[in-house]
């Protein structure tokens, strides 16, 4: 995947400029509603002495927002492009082989590859890279001013932290294995139902019509089932960043 993202360096570039943005933008958010809830409840000051840090929270929101739909914008593109150029990879390698290769793999799985595999890459670009960038980056500006403002919870982090690596491992590699099922699935259940579609006059001359509707019903539930597990590990991650970040809160308290 990394040699698809050589011709997009200008604006893998642009994403990490946007991303310091981003959390520049977060932290003096974080900070203008600490400084108006203060001034406001605890200091007893009026609404317009707390005007200028209004203003400022408005601009923060505002860059991150926008800072976020530009980073969002450039992934698409990165996505778009990839894909373009998958596409007539494959199409370079199916018009190259021979007439007897040709032969033994099915339509169906050809054009799932074209439409289906090609199209589930995009996550990789448009999430994945995009959300990477800024995984690497925020976090690092956040335990900067969070050590500076209260080392002590500073400490507690770094503790906590790892254990977050720790689970994104584990449960990646289950990923990986589960996605990797779910392609073929999908594959051979695009495979079927399009073979069964260009010879559906065959099997009702020949009155296999209830076989094959049976084998197109296996080979969904197949697919769903590869689906599900997919969802299951990506509930268990969300499941164990909840477990990590109580715990966090917990000892700072």
């Amino acid at each position: 995947m990394n040699e698809h993202l050589r011709p997009s360096r200008t604006h893998l570039t642009t994403m990490t400029l946007l991303t310091v943005i981003t959390g520049v933008a977060i932290v003096v958010q974080a900070f203008m509603i600490v400084s108006i809830i203060d001034r406001l409840f605890l200091q007893s000051l009026s609404f317009q002495e707390v005007i200028p840090q209004f203003v400022t929270l408005l601009i923060a929101l505002f860059a991150r927002i926008f800072s976020r739909f530009l980073i969002d914008r450039m992934a698409n593109t990165i996505a778009t492009n990839v894909k373009i150029t998958l596409r007539e990879r494959l199409l370079h390698h199916f018009s190259n082989r021979t007439l007897t290769s040709s032969k033994k793999t099915k339509t169906g799985e050809t054009t799932s590859y074209f439409l289906d595999t090609v199209d589930e890459t995009a996550a990789y670009f448009n999430q994945y890279i995009p959300q990477m960038i800024q995984s690497t980056i925020i976090p690092i500006m956040l335990l900067l001013v969070i050590f500076y403002e209260h080392w002590a919870s500073g400490v507690i982090i770094l503790i906590t932290a790892p254990f977050i690596f720790v689970y994104m491992i584990i449960i990646g590699m289950r990923t990986g294995d589960q996605s990797k099922q779910q392609v073929e699935k999908m594959a051979n259940f695009s495979s079927v139902f399009l073979d069964t579609l260009q010879g559906l006059s065959t099997i009702k001359f020949f009155g296999r019509t209830k076989q094959q509707h049976q084998r197109i019903k296996d080979k969904s539930l197949e697919f769903r089932d590869a689906t599900m597990n997919v969802l299951k590990v990506a509930f268990t991650n969300s499941l164990a960043l909840e477990f990590i970040s109580m715990l966090s809160i917990g000892l700072s308290l």
